[in-house]
């Protein structure tokens, strides 16, 4: 299979933050997809830090939402906890990633009316 359901976002782009072990975040969304989703969920990602190989997961997975139908909307909240810290302060070292399951030859494409992420402590 290729390309998978992956999605980046940078939300602290401009704001200079960096994500810090324990820190917990209020995801809100609303959205609609254009094709079904098996399972739809979120996590903190670094794709900055060489020491550690590039890649590090800055939390676990936060579930989204379940068997997603097309052109459908949906509306909610999920909490993410971080249990890595950032490398930097630097966008791509502070990620949001939503990734799509199962993995296919077409990305389904999402359309946010509402992604705000919010510090809760």
């Amino acid at each position: 299979m290729s390309r998978g359901g992956i999605i980046f976002f940078f939300p602290f782009l401009n704001k200079k933050t960096k994500i810090a072990e324990g820190e917990i975040y209020t995801l809100s969304y609303t959205f609609v997809s254009n094709a079904d989703i098996d399972i739809l969920y979120v996590f903190f990602f670094d794709k900055t830090d060489e020491k550690r190989q590039w890649n590090v997961r800055l939390s676990a997975d936060s579930h989204i939402k379940s068997d997603v139908k097309a052109n459908i909307e949906y509306k909610g909240y999920v909490t993410i906890i971080s249990t890595e810290t950032a490398s930097s302060t630097a966008p791509d070292a502070n990620l949001l990633v939503i990734n799509a399951l199962p993995y296919t030859n077409n990305q389904p494409t999402l359309t946010f009316s509402e992604l705000e992420i919010v510090k809760s402590n």
